[in-house]
């Protein structure tokens, strides 16, 4: 892990054409390992620099989940942060380390169409879970309007229709001034997103 972090990290370095005295400028980085969005966090700060965003897909979880030794991706890594769980408490973390959080499916560990069952501890349905973030997160980017979230205490208070009136799209047209932990919906299988998912048509509202 740790020769992939350092990888991944010179790599995005020369690709932004980052040195120790030239200009550069990050506008995103995805992160699905816990510690990259970290390390890059840390190493682009050293710099003098700032990330605009990181997006979190569904942060790795075992080591890091309420581990106060092992620092994990936070909303102070980037400017914005957005994580969008799929797997928490199982391959995924089961806290709020975002400027805003997404829980796919009010949380839930198994996503809508990842029911089979395995006899390992991280079984099919948890990896299934696990690679739903950035399958969702795919489609959001396609169809911008699809993936429509509700801000809300918990998943019970969304539930039960005392959920914030502000809503966000997950994806690139997410309104970055919001925060919070956001509550959406999906489908069990292709088109995801419950909201627009022609990925022409834009909200009246």
């Amino acid at each position: 892990m740790e020769i992939f972090e350092t990888f991944f990290i010179v790599k995005l370095f020369a690709l932004l054409g980052w040195s120790e005295s030239g200009p550069g400028s990050c506008n995103w980085i995805f992160a699905r390992s816990t510690t990259i969005g970290l390390r890059a966090g840390r190493e682009v700060r050293e710099k003098g620099k700032i990330i605009s965003r990181i997006t979190g897909l569904d942060p790795a979880g075992p080591f890091y989940d309420g581990t106060v030794s092992l620092r994990g991706l936070s909303a102070s890594d980037a400017s914005f942060v957005d994580v969008i769980h799929t797997n928490p408490g199982r391959m995924g973390i089961d806290e709020s380390v975002g400027t805003v959080d997404f829980w796919s499916n009010c949380g839930s560990r198994v996503q809508p169409g990842c029911e089979a069952t395995g006899i390992m501890g991280f079984s099919k349905r948890h990896s299934c879970s696990h690679d739903r973030c950035w399958k969702y997160f795919a489609a959001a980017i396609e169809c911008p309007f699809a993936f429509k979230a509700i801000l809300a205490k918990n998943c019970r208070a969304r539930n039960a229709g005392a959920g914030n009136n502000q809503t966000i799209y997950m994806g690139d047209k997410i309104n970055v001034k919001a925060r919070g932990n956001f509550y959406l919906r999906t489908n069990s299988a292709p088109p995801y997103g419950l909201g627009k998912n022609d990925c022409t048509a834009y909200p009246t509202k």
